[in-house]
């Protein structure tokens, strides 16, 4: 049979098997879980204890993303080059102090670095990811090695912004980043 063929054959669960799957799969749920909370209450935190603008607030996500954007394909070359396993946890492990230091956070400037960092780190974690992803699909099927990695990030971003809505009820706002760093 052909390689797609076999490709097509190999199921969920068998995919999930594989270590390096389950590895790729845990970050981006882990990475998900961060994003949601990022994007749900950074801008609860922002208005609530930091006293900031909606303009502000704004420019707080689009930073986030713009600098994410940006770094993509320089990050992505680097992939290319380096090790792509340290190139995520490089990324992963930056990306969480940066989340961390949102709990000292006293204002838009703070939260502005605070977002280009973070968004950075990401932008550094996820080329490197995908093209881990991309090997393994030679492996397991291509669509379903990435189906995997999309459903973890679906998962993430469901349960960071439950969970962190439970949790802030209990630890309050500033603590929620100091819980996403951990994750």
């Amino acid at each position: 049979a052909s390689a797609h063929a076999r490709a097509q054959n190999s199921s969920y669960r068998d995919l999930l098997r594989k270590p390096k799957v389950q590895g790729l799969a845990f970050f981006r749920l882990v990475n998900s879980i961060q994003m949601g909370l990022w994007f749900s209450f950074m801008p609860l935190l922002a208005t609530e204890m930091l006293k900031m603008n909606k303009g502000q607030i704004g420019t707080v996500l689009a930073a986030y993303m713009l600098v994410s954007s940006i770094v993509q394909v320089p990050f992505g070359r680097l992939a290319d080059r380096m090790s792509r396993q340290v190139l995520i946890a490089i990324g992963g492990y930056l990306g969480s102090l940066a989340f961390a230091a949102v709990f000292f956070a006293q204002g838009f400037v703070h939260l502005l670095l605070i977002g280009g960092i973070t968004g950075a780190m990401g932008a550094m974690a996820m080329p490197a990811l995908s093209a881990i992803a991309a090997d393994e699909g030679h492996h397991g099927g291509m669509g379903a090695v990435m189906g995997v990695i999309n459903m973890a990030m679906s998962a993430g971003m469901m349960i960071g912004p439950v969970l962190a809505g439970a949790l802030a009820e209990i630890v309050g706002l500033r603590s929620l980043f100091i819980f996403a760093a951990v994750v």
